[in-house]
Parts: C-alpha cells; structure tokens; sequence
C-alpha cells in the first residue's frame, strides 16, 4: 500500500471523525470515592477522584497536579510568578486607596490583586478554547486564602462544547488556579466532583 493510498481523503475524513469522537468523550460517571493528592512542595493538597488517573510534578517554584478520566479533567497549578503579579497588582491598590480616592467594598474587590490575577487567566483560557465566555467572578474563601470562581464554557479543537469552572487563589508566596473541564453533556454529572476537589483545597506538606 502506498502513502498516498493509505491516507486517501476517505480515510482521512474517518481519522478526523474518529478524532473528534474520542476528543467529545463517552459518558463520565461521578466519583464515588475520592484520593488525596499532596504536593510535595507543600504548596497544596486536595482531594482527587479514586480510580482517574494522576499525574503531578514540578520544581522549587512550581508544582502541578492533573487528575483525568477521559474527556474529564482537573488541573492544579501553583507557581510564584502568578503571585509576584498578585504582588505589584496589590501595590497599585495602595493609591487607589489613598485618602479622598476610597472605593467601595464591591469596587474595591473588582481592584484587587487576586481579581486582577483572576481576570488574566480569562485571557488565557480565551485563547486555549473557541467561542469562550465565562460567568462573572465569585469571591470565595478558601482554606488557602481569598480566591475568585468562575464558570466557563467554550469548544475544543474539534468543535465539541465543554463545559467547566476555573479558580484563583493568591496563597501567601504562591498563585494557585484550578481548572476543571468535561464536555458539556457530563457536566451536571461531575460539577458535584468538581466541587468537592475545589472546597478540599488546604496546604500541603512539604516532603523533606
């Protein structure tokens, strides 16, 4: 068989559906029981759902974690670049703040360094996902600090709509986003999951 043959148009246009097949995935069941990932930086620990597959690493000034069954996925990051940003974010506040020129609670919340830091990775996910919107940020309290949430849909390379929510935490020396997508027919399914993972979020300890 020759090279032009074996990827002739048909064959092509069966690779690509296929293609597109495995990128929307099958149906995703919900977790029925949950692992505890702990960053060996200490950075972050959380929950994870048994039975998907874990992957995580990183060095002195970065750590991520990935959880995944199928078209699911969960991805944990801590870096400090992202919180040196939330830094010089933070002292643009300061005269903001100065006196004749304070803001209100709701105004002061859409300044500050961990929404700012929010807001950049929206331009992020913008370019990684077709026809990407997201829901306006919710400020949270998480047991690693002040975060902001949102829920985001958008299409994947072959056109499948996913469905997900994406968080940001500025922790002390370290910028922390969590992202977890699934095509949008698993995502009543697996919001609960995504949830869980979400509010487990505490620090880890660092493994000497």
């Amino acid at each position: 068989m020759t090279l032009g043959k074996a990827f002739s148009p048909a064959c092509l246009a069966v690779c690509v559906v296929a293609l597109a097949a495995a990128g929307c995935g099958g149906t995703v069941s919900a977790p029925t029981s949950y692992d505890t990932y702990n960053a060996k930086d200490g950075s972050f620990r959380c929950k994870c759902p048994a039975g998907w597959e874990v992957k995580g690493g990183g060095r002195s000034d970065f750590h991520s974690a990935s959880f995944a069954e199928g078209p699911a996925k969960i991805k944990v990051r801590a870096d400090f670049a992202g919180s040196i940003i939330g830094d010089i974010a933070g002292g643009g506040m300061a005269g903001l703040n100065a006196p004749g020129l304070e803001m209100a609670a709701d105004e002061a919340d859409d300044f500050s360094a961990v929404a700012q830091v929010h807001q950049m990775g929206k331009e992020e996910m913008a370019e990684a996902f077709g026809n990407y919107e997201e829901t306006p940020a919710e400020k949270i309290d998480t047991k690693l600090g002040e975060g902001r949430k949102a829920e985001f849909t958008g299409s994947n390379t072959f056109g499948g709509k996913m469905h997900g929510v994406r968080l940001t935490i500025l922790s002390h020396d370290r910028r922390i986003t969590v992202v977890c997508q699934c095509p949008e027919k698993n995502w009543e399914t697996l919001k609960p999951a995504f949830d869980e993972v979400i509010d487990s979020l505490r620090p880890g300890e660092a493994e000497v």
